[in-house]
Formats: C-alpha cells, structure tokens, sequence
C-alpha cells in the first residue's frame, strides 16, 4: 500500500527509508508525559492511529507514515483498552451499591423474569 512519510528532525540526516511500516493497531499511547508540546504529540499521535498509519517518536524526530489510499478511519472502540488482543475482560462488581444503583437488587429482578 502506498503511504506519505513526514518526518521533522533536528538530525543532520533523515532517517533510512524503511521497505514498509507496521501500523500500530494497540489502544495505549506512545506519548506519556503531561507537558502541553506532549498533548499536542498525542493529538498527532490519534490522528496517526485513527489512519492505521505508523509514528516513530524520538527526542529529535518526528516520524509519521500515513497510507494514501485509505477510505475507512479506525473505529473509536478500537483504543478501548479491553479491545486488544490478549486482554482478559473486566468482570463487573455483582457487589456495587450506590445511591442510584443495586447490583444485588438488579441481579434478583432480572433472575425473577420469566418468558410467557
């Protein structure tokens, strides 16, 4: 698939051109720290994601390959972190009570219901 590489460096050479790039298809963030040039990063970084493209990010590049042809964006359930692969799912607390919500209560309501 053919895709359009950006890359800003303060390095006297760019780096090497690879043959391809592997799409970075995991819901975490490369970019962690909380500075305002770093949210900025991670907006890249989504736009990137959301194209199935591919961010390389060091102290003095910035590497982004983005596929040209592509018609469909990433779904948004996508960078749910129970989506990837190898994840085991959240079990739901059968114990949770608040003000507004019984599990327990819920959990004997609907046990209670039959099909005519």
């Amino acid at each position: 698939m053919r895709a359009l590489r950006s890359v800003v460096t303060t390095e006297e050479l760019l780096t090497a051109l690879a043959p391809s790039y592997q799409p970075d298809l995991t819901a975490s963030a490369v970019t962690t720290s909380t500075t305002p040039r770093a949210f900025e990063q991670l907006a890249n970084e989504r736009i990137v994601k959301a194209h199935y493209g591919y961010a390389e990010v060091t102290p003095n590049t910035l590497c982004y390959v983005v596929p040209i042809d592509l018609r469909v964006v990433r779904p948004q359930d996508m960078d749910k972190s129970y989506i990837e692969l190898g994840v085991a799912p959240v079990r739901a607390n059968d114990h949770y009570k608040s003000d507004i919500i019984d599990a327990q209560a819920q959990k004997g309501i609907s046990g209670s219901l039959s099909v005519a």
